[in-house]
């Protein structure tokens, strides 16, 4: 997306109404066609997905669903588009989701985005990248769908201040070591078949507790 991007000006909290609502996007699908490597994935949304599909990391690899790759200094999955269509490898031949019950946290959030300041998260509503006009107001964890939402919103929130020390911590590191702590970030939380258990949330909590006392990035009050 461009770095230029239009909002209302406000900041939205999670229970709080916003003009989000697309009408369950009814003959559109422009934002699930064209996106390069952008659609990229947390841990939550890679369990979800290996768990309703019935397939493994290396599985969504190897078949062209999702591919690897540099965001922010890690190495992290993708949705990959379609080489020949440029869409989404998820959607139906008449433009449709097919996992729109377990979609990525990404395609959830549009047309809203992510702020994170001041030590927490708020969500922005983008006024011109969506084409659809005459939206209706939603509150945002409606909107996001995922329960429970306050959950979902600190796993987010927690899971973008660990990626925020781990890129701290490997400012310092030679090429050698930073290539081996990105890997063992990268199998940890989305090649591990244990992770995506009935309470994948407190499972990924505890990853990412342990993960930041295994790499020495806890905060002092921990």
């Amino acid at each position: 997306m461009s770095i230029d991007l239009k909002t209302d000006g406000r900041f939205y909290e999670l229970e709080e109404m916003v003009r989000a609502n697309c009408q369950d996007c009814i003959g559109c699908c422009d934002c699930c066609t064209g996106m390069g490597d952008s659609i990229i994935l947390d841990p939550y949304d890679v369990q979800v997905l290996k768990k309703e599909l019935g397939k493994t990391m290396e599985q969504l690899l190897q078949q062209g669903l999702l591919s690897l790759g540099m965001d922010r200094g890690l190495v992290l999955p993708h949705i990959q588009m379609d080489p020949v269509s440029d869409r989404c490898p998820f959607l139906s031949g008449e433009g449709r989701c097919s996992i729109h019950a377990y979609r990525p946290g990404m395609c959830r959030l549009f047309p809203l985005g992510r702020n994170f300041e001041d030590g927490k998260l708020t969500y922005i509503l983008l006024t011109e990248e969506c084409k659809k006009r005459n939206r209706s107001k939603i509150k945002v964890s409606q909107w996001l769908g995922v329960t429970p939402a306050k959950t979902y919103h600190e796993f987010v929130f927690a899971w973008h201040e660990f990626r925020k020390k781990l890129t701290a911590l490997l400012a310092d590191m030679e090429e050698e070591r930073i290539k081996e702590v990105l890997m063992f970030v990268l199998k940890a939380f989305y090649f591990d078949e244990e992770l995506h258990a009935e309470d994948v949330f407190a499972n990924l909590f505890w990853k990412i507790k342990d993960m930041e006392k295994r790499l020495g990035v806890c905060d002092n009050t921990d």
